[in-house]
C-alpha cells in the first residue's frame, strides 16, 4: 500500500522562542510520523535564505523530510503573498502530496487542487483586533479566508473556537475539526536540577508563575494589580515570576512592571525559557495563573496540572472547556477576585491537593493518540 504524503508548512517551527503553535505543530507532527509509521510520509516546508541559518532543529522521524526554499528569504515569499502573486504549494515542496496541511492559519493554493487543512487556532484577529498587530492583523483577514474556501475542512483547538469560526465564516459544523492540546511531555527534573536551572533565571523564594507571551490578551496588567493587593507578607513569601518573550505592544505591561519594581516588588522577568528552564519553573511553581482576557485554548493550563501544580484561571468558556473543576476562576476584569484566590490558595492546603488531584484526572481526557487519530481519519476521507 501506498504511503498518504502530507506536505506541511514547517515555518512556524523555525523559530529561536517556540510559542503555542509550534508546540502543537511539532507535537502533531511527531506523532502523525510515530502512530502512522508505515501509512503517511510527510514533507516539510520552509524558507532557510542561502542556508544561512545554522542549527535548526525540526522533528524527525524516518518518515519526515523536509524540502526547504534557499533563494527566496521568508520576507519576500510573504509580500509576493500580500501582493497576490501566490506561489503553488507544489513549487515550494518541489513535488505533489495527497494533502497539504497548514498549521499556521494561512495556506499555499494548489496547482492540482490538492485537498488541505488549515489549522486556525482562534478568531482573536475578529474578536479582540486590538491584541493583534497591524500586519498580523491585515493578513489574517485577508488570507484566512481564502485558505477556508480552498480547505476540505479546517482544524481547530476547542469548541469555542469551533463555535467562533462556524459564526464568523459561515461554516458547516461537519467541516469544522476539533483536536484539544494535549500537555507537552514531562521532563523529570531532580530538585538539584531544578535548583540550578531556576538559579540560572534568578529565582530562589517560592513564586507565582505565569509563563506565557507578554502582551496585551494575556491580562496581565490585572495580575500584577491582584499582586498588589495581596497581603504584605504573602508578597514577602511569594514573587511573581512572568517568564516569556515579549510579544506585540507591551509598552503598557513594561512600564508598570518596571513602577512595581522601583517600587519594591518582587517580579521577576526571565524572559523567553528553554525546555528544562520551563520544566522547572512548572515543575516548582507554587501556582500558575492564566488571567487572559481571550485564547483559543490555553496548553499551559495543562502543562502545569502535569506537574501537580495547581492553577488560577481567568473565567473564560475556553478555561472551563480545558480545565473543568481543576481550577480555580476569577472574573478576568477583577484584580480583586485574582487575589481572593491566590489568598485562599495560600492559607489552605487542602485545598491544593484537591487542585491537583483534579488535574491528574482532568489530564485523562487529552492524548496526541485521539489528536492524530481524528485529523489522519479526517484526512484518509478525502485523498
Amino acid at each position: 500500500m501506498r504511503r498518504v504524503r502530507i506536505a506541511f508548512d514547517a515555518s512556524c517551527l523555525i523559530t529561536d522562542s517556540k510559542s503555542g503553535i509550534a508546540y502543537y505543530t511539532e507535537g502533531l507532527i511527531l506523532h502523525l510520523a510515530s502512530e502512522y509509521p508505515e501509512e503517511v510520509e510527510l514533507v516539510g516546508h520552509y524558507c532557510n535564505f542561502l542556508g544561512r541559518r545554522k542549527g535548526i532543529v525540526l522533528p524527525q522521524a524516518p518518515n519526515i523530510s523536509y524540502r526547504p526554499t534557499k533563494l527566496l528569504p521568508p520576507k519576500v515569499l510573504n509580500l509576493l503573498r500580500r501582493l497576490r502573486l501566490w506561489i503553488p504549494f507544489e513549487l515550494l515542496i518541489k513535488g505533489r502530496a495527497d494533502f497539504h496541511l497548514f498549521p499556521a492559519f494561512i495556506g499555499w493554493p494548489s496547482v492540482f487542487k490538492t485537498p488541505s487543512a488549515p489549522i486556525i487556532y482562534d478568531m482573536t484577529y475578529l474578536e479582540f483586533p486590538d491584541f493583534v498587530s497591524n500586519l498580523a492583523l491585515h493578513d489574517l483577514k485577508t488570507f484566512v479566508p481564502a485558505a477556508i474556501k480552498r480547505s476540505a475542512f479546517v482544524v481547530t483547538i476547542s469548541q469555542a473556537s469551533a463555535n467562533s469560526i462556524g459564526e464568523h465564516y459561515s461554516l458547516a459544523r461537519h467541516k469544522i475539526v476539533v483536536t484539544h492540546i494535549p500537555p507537552l511531555q514531562i521532563r523529570h527534573l531532580s530538585s538539584e536540577d531544578a535548583a540550578v536551572y531556576l538559579k540560572q533565571l534568578g529565582i530562589s523564594s517560592p513564586y507565582i508563575l505565569f509563563l506565557g507571551n507578554l502582551e496585551p490578551r494575556k491580562n496581565l496588567t490585572v495580575l500584577l494589580a491582584a499582586y498588589k493587593l495581596l497581603e504584605p507578607e504573602l508578597r514577602q513569601k511569594f514573587a511573581l515570576v512572568l517568564a516569556g518573550g515579549k510579544g506585540w505592544n507591551e509598552a503598557e505591561l513594561t512600564s508598570m512592571i518596571n513602577d512595581m519594581k522601583q517600587a519594591g516588588y518582587n517580579i521577576i522577568l526571565p524572559g523567553y525559557v528553554n525546555d528544562e528552564q520551563r520544566a522547572a519553573l512548572f515543575g516548582e511553581a507554587s501556582v500558575f495563573v492564566l488571567p487572559s482576557s481571550y485564547e483559543g485554548f490555553g496548553m499551559t493550563l495543562l502543562e502545569a496540572m502535569s506537574y501537580q501544580t495547581p492553577v488560577i484561571a481567568s473565567d473564560i468558556a475556553v478555561f472551563h472547556e480545558v480545565c473543568g473543576d481543576a481550577t480555580l476562576y476569577f472574573d478576568p476584569g477583577s484584580p480583586e477576585e485574582l487575589a481572593a484566590q491566590l489568598q485562599h490558595l495560600a492559607s489552605d492546603n487542602e485545598l491544593v491537593k484537591k487542585l491537583v488531584k483534579a488535574g491528574k484526572t482532568n489530564l485523562l481526557r487529552f492524548s496526541w493518540q485521539e489528536v492524530t487519530a481524528t485529523i489522519y481519519k479526517h484526512i484518509e476521507k478525502v485523498v
